[in-house]
C-alpha cells in the first residue's frame, strides 16, 4: 500500500502510472504526456477494452510489469514483451489500481466500468487522476468521502502539504474540468459567481454540410431564445443604469430593491433555457414570459422608489410624469405573451421579441442625464 510519502518521493524518482482505457482518445493523449517526459513517470500498467494490436505496441514501447484486456478473444492477439504478464479476470482493474508499485492511477475509460478501480485506488492511498465523469455522476458520493479522509488525514500531519486537499487525491484531467480545476486552485470558493464550460467535439465535430446544416435548423429555437433573452437583459441592463444614475444617493430601501431585482435578473437563464429546449410546450413558453413580467415589476419598484425618493432636484423637471405607468407596457405585454403561448408559441415568440424595443429607446429624462453627463465628464453618477 502506497501513501503520501510514496508521493513526495516522486520529486526524485518517476511516478508510477498505472492507465486505464490506454487504446482510447483519452488514453492516447494520456501516452503522449507520458512519453513526452520520461524522467517524470513510468507506466507500470496498461489496461484496454480490445484493441490487442495498439495495447501491444504500447506494451512494447513501456514495457509495463502488468496489463489487462476486457476481451477475452481480443487479448489472445496480445503479442507482449518478456517480462510483461496479462492479468484477467473481473476484477483486473481492481488488482492494477492498488498495486504496490502503482502511485497514480489514470482513469481513461468511458462509463462506469472504473468506478471500482478507482474506489479501490483511494482506499489504498493511491492517487486518482479521471477523465471519467461517470466516477463522480454515479459514484461521487462515494469516491469524495474517500478524497476528503484521505486529505484530512494528510493536513493533520502537514497542513502545508499539498495533498492536504480532495483534489490533490481525486484530479480531474478531462480538457473542461482540469481547466476549471487549475483556475480555482488557490482561490476561495466566495469569489467564484460562475462557471462557464465551453464545448469541444460533439456530435457535429464529423458531420457533414447537409447534416450540419439540419443540425443548425434543429438549434433554431435555442438561438431565438437566447436573442430575445438577450436582448431584454440589455433592455434591463440600459434602463437599470440609467435609473441609478438619476439617485443622488443609495439608502437602505434601495439596496435591498436593487438587490431583490438582481436576484430575479440572475434567474433569466433558467426560462431561456427551458424555452429554447422545449419550443413546442406552452408551459415552457408561458413561464419564460411570466418571469420576464416578474423581473419587469420588480424594475418597476425600483424605479418608482427613485423618482419619488432619491432623484437628483436637478433631474426631477426632465422626467416624464407617466414613466411609472409606461413601464406596465412591459408587464401587460409579457403577460399577454404567456397567455398567447396557450394557443400559438409562434405568437408568443414573436411578443416576447418585439417588448423590450418599446423599453430600449431613450427617454426624455434620460436623454437629460446623458445630456449633463456629458457636458459635466468629472462628475460620476453615484451607485
Amino acid at each position: 500500500m502506497s501513501s503520501p510519502s510514496s508521493v513526495d518521493a516522486a520529486v526524485r524518482e518517476p511516478i508510477r502510472v498505472a492507465l486505464l482505457g490506454s487504446t482510447g482518445s483519452i488514453g492516447r493523449q494520456a501516452i503522449d504526456v507520458l512519453t513526452g517526459h520520461p524522467a517524470a513517470f513510468r507506466v507500470v500498467a496498461l489496461a484496454a477494452g480490445h484493441d490487442a494490436g495498439r495495447l501491444s505496441e504500447q506494451a512494447a514501447r513501456f514495457r509495463p510489469a502488468v496489463v489487462a484486456m476486457a476481451d477475452r478473444a481480443a487479448a489472445a492477439g496480445l503479442d507482449l514483451p518478456p517480462g510483461t504478464i496479462l492479468e484477467g479476470g473481473p476484477d483486473a482493474l481492481e488488482r492494477l489500481a492498488v498495486r504496490d508499485d502503482v502511485d497514480l492511477l489514470v482513469v481513461g475509460t468511458g462509463g462506469i466500468v472504473s468506478l471500482r478501480p478507482g474506489l479501490a485506488a483511494l482506499a489504498a492511498g493511491k492517487i486518482v487522476a479521471t477523465a471519467n465523469k461517470e466516477t463522480l455522476v454515479a459514484g461521487g458520493h462515494l469516491v469524495m468521502p474517500i478524497a476528503r479522509a484521505l486529505a484530512t488525514a494528510t493536513g493533520e500531519r502537514d497542513p502545508q502539504n499539498g495533498l492536504a486537499s480532495p483534489l490533490a487525491w481525486l484530479r480531474p484531467i478531462d480538457s473542461e474540468h482540469s481547466a476549471i480545476w487549475q483556475c480555482l486552485a488557490g482561490e476561495s470558493m466566495t469569489a467564484v459567481a460562475r462557471l462557464i464550460l465551453t464545448a469541444s467535439g460533439g456530435p457535429s465535430l464529423d458531420a457533414s454540410a447537409a447534416e450540419l446544416a439540419h443540425q443548425l435548423v434543429d438549434l433554431f429555437p435555442k438561438f431565438l431564445s437566447w436573442l430575445i433573452s438577450f436582448i431584454i437583459v440589455c433592455k434591463f441592463w440600459l434602463n437599470h443604469h440609467h435609473m441609478l444614475g438619476l439617485a443622488r444617493q443609495a439608502d437602505y430601501a434601495m439596496v435591498w430593491l436593487n438587490s431583490i431585482f438582481l436576484m430575479f435578473q440572475s434567474f433569466i437563464p433558467f426560462p431561456t433555457a427551458l424555452m429554447g429546449e422545449y419550443p413546442p410546450n406552452r408551459l415552457a413558453v408561458s413561464i419564460f414570459g411570466l418571469v420576464m413580467a416578474l423581473n419587469t415589476m420588480l424594475f418597476i419598484a425600483l424605479q418608482a422608489y427613485i423618482l419619488r425618493r432619491l432623484i437628483q432636484p436637478e433631474l426631477v423637471a426632465a422626467q416624464d410624469p407617466h414613466l411609472t405607468r409606461k413601464s406596465f407596457v412591459g408587464v401587460v405585454s409579457y403577460l399577454f405573451g404567456a397567455a398567447a403561448a396557450w394557443f400559438s408559441v409562434q405568437a408568443a415568440f414573436v411578443v416576447y421579441l418585439i417588448t423590450p424595443t418599446f423599453f430600449i429607446v431613450p427617454p426624455a429624462g434620460r436623454r437629460a442625464a446623458m445630456t449633463r453627463d456629458a457636458a459635466e465628464p468629472s462628475q460620476s453618477a453615484p451607485h
